[in-house]
Formats: structure tokens, sequence, C-alpha cells
């Protein structure tokens, strides 16, 4: 067992203002915001204490920055000497709310955004006018970043409507400087099938060229290796991936009610943040089983970015 965990996700708020596709957070309300600033604080601190500073605290939701205290929590975590970096829809970040985003102290930023066109993007993100929106923040943050020593980057999904916009997107983030970070379609959510490659082999062809990009240099932040799995998972999404390594028994992320989790596919959590320190919650009996059960597991949800910790062939 890792004395601590090597990255922490804290999910802040489980409230959307889209509604995607491939995604379940907003469906059926949202999980109780339990857990308030001064707590989330708390537990930053409790982290800090028990492994200090360096680390990586990841915000997400739901959309993080309709949490009432996300630049507060950012600025008592970098204030602490730790990493915070969010994802976000970009809905939330206009012209008036850019200069408090930037002066809180969060160090990496992804933006959502499926490919070069609303035709694609707003489709996923079930809300017309997201790829605008997202365009509008790059812009104002591009324009900014710089002296806020922010790193910008966008995450996109690989999905029936983007296969042929990947490798472009991929190569226009690249002009700009921003890295690409590609997920594969997690097959939940109300209409993930809507999602789905209708053609294998076009799946395939799109995670060949952007294997190539990356080979050649371009900023993508996926391994080779595991774009090579995301080959292997659309060919077959009951795929057992024997040799790559899973490390979200390494990590813990903690949801809005308090609850904890080691993987966001577990279904019981491994301890209540809001009644029980982190430190003994990581070192209790339900974590220990947990983590287990993880070393075990060999479903695709290891290809996630949050999960995916290398690979042999496989």
């Amino acid at each position: 067992m890792a004395a601590f965990p090597e990255e922490v996700t804290f999910r802040l708020t489980s409230r959307c203002d889209f509604r995607c596709l491939h995604c379940d957070c907003w469906l059926g309300g949202p999980e109780p915001d339990r857990l308030g600033t001064a707590a989330w604080k708390d537990l930053v601190s409790q982290l800090v204490l028990w492994r200090g500073p360096g680390w990586r605290l990841h915000l997400t939701g739901g959309e993080p920055l309709l949490a009432p205290g996300f630049r507060e929590i950012c600025a008592h975590a970098a204030g602490l000497g730790v990493h915070v970096l969010a994802t976000t829809n970009a809905s939330r970040i206009t012209r008036g709310s850019l200069a408090p985003l930037l002066g809180c102290g969060l160090q990496q930023l992804w933006i959502s955004l499926d490919g070069l066109g609303p035709a694609t993007h707003d489709f996923s993100r079930g809300r017309p006018g997201a790829y605008a929106r997202a365009r509008e923040a790059l812009d104002l943050l591009l324009s900014a970043a710089p002296s806020a020593q922010l790193t910008l980057g966008i995450a996109a999904i690989v999905m029936e409507h983007n296969l042929e916009e990947l490798p472009a997107l991929a190569e226009w983030g690249a002009g700009l400087g921003l890295q690409v970070l590609l997920h594969p379609l997690v097959r939940c959510g109300p209409d993930w099938g809507r999602l789905w490659p209708r053609s294998t082999d076009r799946a395939v062809l799109a995670l060949e060229r952007l294997a190539a990009l990356r080979a050649r240099g371009c900023p993508i932040a996926n391994s080779v290796a595991q774009l090579r799995l995301f080959q292997r998972y659309y060919r077959d999404p009951e795929s057992r991936f024997l040799k790559a390594v899973c490390r979200s028994g390494r990590s813990l992320r903690v949801h809005p009610d308090g609850t904890c989790y080691l993987c966001d596919f577990g279904k019981d959590p491994v301890g209540d943040a809001g009644k029980v320190p982190l430190k003994r919650i990581w070192g209790g009996a339900a974590a220990r089983a947990r983590r287990e059960e993880i070393r075990r597991c060999h479903r695709a949800c290891v290809l996630n970015q949050c999960n995916f910790g290398g690979a042999g062939s496989s």
C-alpha cells in the first residue's frame, strides 16, 4: 500500500449546466454538496500535514466552476504548495470572471472541446452554444494565461462525430501552445450509444493518425502506447487489459457529499471525509479491500487518463 495518495481529486459539485450525452452526473438530481468551502480547505490542510506539499489536486465536477468556493479552495491549496488543476466546460469563464480565476492559484486548466465546430461539440455536450463558449473562453485565457503562469490544454473524447476532426484538433491546439488530452468514450450516461463509433475501422485509423502525430512530437498528453490500447478498446470494448497498470488504487477521490472512493467505477465508498480523517480512510479496511480488487481488475476503464499508469505489451 502506498503511504499516501499520489493524486487527489475533489469532485466539488455534481451540479452541471451541460447535458453531455456520455455523462450521468446530471441525471436524477445532484449529490448534496454537504462539504462546504471550509470543509474542502480542511481536507487540503489534512493532506499537507500528512504528506507535505508538492502533490497534485484535481478539481472536478459536475462543473467545478459552479462550486461557490472554487477560487478560495484553489488559493488555499496553492498557498500550501499544492499543484492545482481543474477540468471545465468553460461556460463560466467570461471577461468579468477572468481576473479572479487567474489570480486564485490555479496552475493547470483543461477545457473540454470535442471538435473544431459546433456541430460536433454542441451535440456531444447537449447544449447549443457550447462550442462558442469554449472558444471564447480559450481566446480570453490565451490572451492572459502567459502572465498568470497558467498551463492550458484541451480535453476531447474519441467518438463517432469527431474521428476525422481529432488529428486536426491536435494540430490546431499545438499551434496555440495547447496540449491535447484524449479520453476513450466510457459507456455510461443517457445516450453514449449515439456517440459510439459506427465504424471500428474509422476509429482505429483516427487513433493511428493521432499516434503518428504524437510520435512526431505533437503535444498530445497520451502516450503512443495508450493510444494503441484505445484502438483495441474500440475494436472490442469488453477487452481485458491484463498488462495495463491501473493507478486508481494510488489515488483518492472525494465526492461533494464527503464519500471517498479509490475508483470512480467502484460502487461502494471507502469512507466519509465529513466524519473520518483522510489518513484513517486511506489506511482503513475498506480501502485495503478496494485496492486488492483494483489490483485484480483489468477492465477498460484503466485506459482513462486518471487511471492509466502505463502498459506492457498486451
